[in-house]
């Protein structure tokens, strides 16, 4: 969680984390530095043969140095491996920095979601762009 509150304005709640991570069809991968500190890790949910990213999060003293590359390349050859034909995920349509990422390993632009993310200063809400990637 410390990783996740730093790596967002709105990060999921503890809840939610401990949910997703103890789904029977959620898988979490992570990268260590030599201190033995998470710096990044993606967390995705395998249906039949689709996958979905449900979140990632590099440290901010990390990011911009390969490791969120480096880690979408490691899930996607795993899924590959598992013979997982599409990975699915949805991004902040303000998130650039993400989305420059993945569109970079891959990842196109399948749709919106309109009004999906809320936004922390009023009620308004954000949309959420769809992306995916065939294996």
């Amino acid at each position: 969680m410390r990783l996740k509150r730093s790596a967002f304005s709105m990060p999921w709640s503890a809840s939610m984390m401990r949910d997703s991570l103890c789904a029977a069809h959620t898988r979490v991968w992570g990268l260590i530095d030599a201190q033995e500190q998470l710096i990044a890790f993606v967390v995705f949910s395998v249906a039949l043969d689709e996958a979905e990213l449900l979140t990632m999060a590099v440290d901010p003293q990390c990011q911009r140095q390969g490791f969120g590359e480096k880690l979408l390349e490691c899930v996607t050859k795993l899924l590959q491996l598992q013979r997982i034909k599409q990975l699915h995920l949805e991004v902040r349509a303000s998130n650039q920095a993400a989305r420059k990422l993945y569109e970079k390993t891959g990842f196109a632009a399948a749709g919106v979601r309109k009004n999906y993310y809320p936004l922390k200063a009023d009620a308004q809400r954000e949309d959420a762009i769809l992306m995916t990637r065939a294996l």
